[in-house]
């Protein structure tokens, strides 16, 4: 949905951009405004989308890289249709915060698996311990691992 967004919603780059993009992700208030007619998905999940970048545009609901990560969260969680992988994915490219691992996620336990690390939510809790404080920039690599193709 990022690239359909973007290209129906977004404001033209004003810059030569090297890799080709012609247009900048859509602000808030665009995707309030507009994005009824893009977004595809189920009704409520739409809805819980619409609703949060009302919020945004309008003030009402307000994110930033000084937020303290705590209370970012409890704010965040306390919106409909926001769960705890949305409130980490927004401390780790919000906040910059380096020690979020969603284990959750199903292509973060994918590339764990992928690399004979636990895949299972609590195990892999346990092992993002032991790379800790820096669980994010382990989350980005398994990330990565997951979208390969695997070697066979």
């Amino acid at each position: 949905q990022p690239r359909r967004l973007t290209e129906a919603l977004g404001a033209p780059v004003p810059f030569a951009d090297p890799a080709g993009r012609d247009r900048l992700f859509p602000t808030a208030a665009a995707i309030a405004e507009g994005g009824r007619t893009i977004l595809v998905g189920p009704r409520q999940r739409i809805e819980n989308i619409l609703a949060i970048t009302a919020r945004l545009a309008s003030g009402e609901l307000d994110l930033g890289f000084a937020d303290d990560p705590d209370e970012q969260r409890r704010r965040l969680l306390a919106e409909p249709g926001i769960g705890e992988w949305t409130a980490d994915y927004v401390a780790m490219r919000v906040l910059g915060h380096p020690d979020i691992l969603p284990v959750g996620d199903v292509a973060v336990r994918t590339g764990a698996k992928r690399l004979g690390l636990p895949d299972r939510p609590a195990a892999l809790r346990e092992w993002g311990r032991t790379v800790s404080p820096w669980r994010s920039y382990a989350s980005l690599q398994l990330w990565r691992v997951s979208a390969t193709k695997e070697q066979r």
